[in-house]
């Protein structure tokens, strides 16, 4: 399997765009079961995120340690799922990214992840 599913988790903004890029990169060569399962687990989380905050900005807002204790919550979700459907895992640290450059509020770094999860969540999205 693909070493991103080892990678340890990382803060800081510029080695977490790293990360996120060399995932996507090592992403495209998975087949499309593959990536809808990716884009399975990015739409469970995104239809929980809303659920739970309504909107980015409205978690943006919320206490800077709820905001980690949410991030835990994610990466917890996504070790325990890493063994039994590694392809969700994938999404749901995907994800976790998405809200770790939330939580640091980089423009920058949430365009790029926006623009290259819209995608893969569209692959995931069953019509269910």
């Amino acid at each position: 399997m693909f070493d991103f599913f080892k990678r340890k988790w990382s803060r800081d903004c510029e080695d977490m765009r790293a990360d996120f890029q060399s995932v996507m990169a090592e992403l495209a060569a998975a087949d499309a079961v593959q990536r809808a399962a990716v884009g399975e687990g990015l739409n469970i989380l995104t239809t929980a995120f809303v659920a739970r905050f309504s909107s980015s900005s409205s978690f943006q807002t919320q206490p800077r340690a709820e905001q980690m204790q949410y991030l835990k919550s994610l990466v917890t979700a996504t070790d325990g799922l890493s063994v039994r459907d590694p392809w969700v895992a994938l999404g749901f640290r995907l994800y976790a990214m998405y809200v770790a450059a939330l939580m640091e509020n980089d423009k920058e770094l949430l365009s790029e992840i926006g623009e290259q999860l819209v995608p893969l969540s569209r692959e995931g999205d069953f019509g269910v």
